[in-house]
């Protein structure tokens, strides 16, 4: 009979298996203009979103051109499941921040195998020397996935915005690529594609990319 341990690693590499991420087309704005007004996805952002579908689409046909800034649907098992978003992109400091949402309310226990993958991308191919992020202040169970993975605080950089006309704080935190544990979480491998990503970094034009070779 198989450990209780050798069960849990089996449905691991199940559930990882089933991550994939494309690009984000102007198509997907429906989807995502769903997802962002959902309260359980809105309140976790720093900005208001209009429900206005034209909007979106502009909004998603613009990203392609922009040098800052990308994005990527999150797919399981082949349906779509949420965005993660790689954001202000500094080539000169080789840093840049991100953030993921999961849209799907059936595939809510997917978010905790969404960072790995995106670190692994971020860090082993286009190469960021670090990640920058901001995190509303209750949203704990964030804040202490973040710690896991090698996160330190930033209280230097926190902020207060706005929020429905309430002040919220926004907490900052970074993580080093020398603090992240690539070697921890290398099975936590994917492809980000960005053949559409017109001000792509040059890392990523050639050769096309492909998932890593696993260890």
């Amino acid at each position: 009979m198989a450990s209780r341990v050798e069960h849990h690693a089996h449905a691991l590499t199940n559930k990882m298996s089933g991550i994939t991420f494309r690009e984000a087309e102007p198509a997907d704005a429906g989807m995502i203009l769903h997802w962002r007004l959902q309260p359980r996805v809105g309140k976790f952002m720093s900005g208001e979103v209009a429900n206005d579908l034209l909007a979106q689409q502009r909004w998603l046909a613009a990203c392609h051109e922009r040098p800052d800034y990308y994005h990527w649907i999150l797919q399981i098992a082949g349906s779509p499941a949420g965005l993660v978003s790689l954001a202000s992109y500094d080539p000169a400091a080789n840093t840049a921040s991100w953030g993921f949402y999961i849209g799907d309310d059936q595939q809510l226990g997917f978010g905790g195998f969404v960072p790995p993958h995106f670190y692994n991308w971020a860090f082993g191919t286009l190469g960021l020397a670090a990640l920058q992020i901001e995190v509303f202040y209750n949203n704990t169970a964030v804040i202490e996935l973040h710690q896991l993975h090698g996160y330190r605080f930033r209280p230097e950089a926190d902020r207060v915005i706005d929020k429905a006309g309430k002040d919220v704080l926004l907490v900052a935190m970074t993580l080093p690529r020398e603090r992240w544990n690539a070697q921890r979480y290398k099975r936590f491998n994917a492809a980000f594609p960005t053949e559409r990503w017109l001000q792509r970094p040059k890392q990523l034009a050639f050769p096309p990319l492909a998932p890593p070779a696993s260890a």
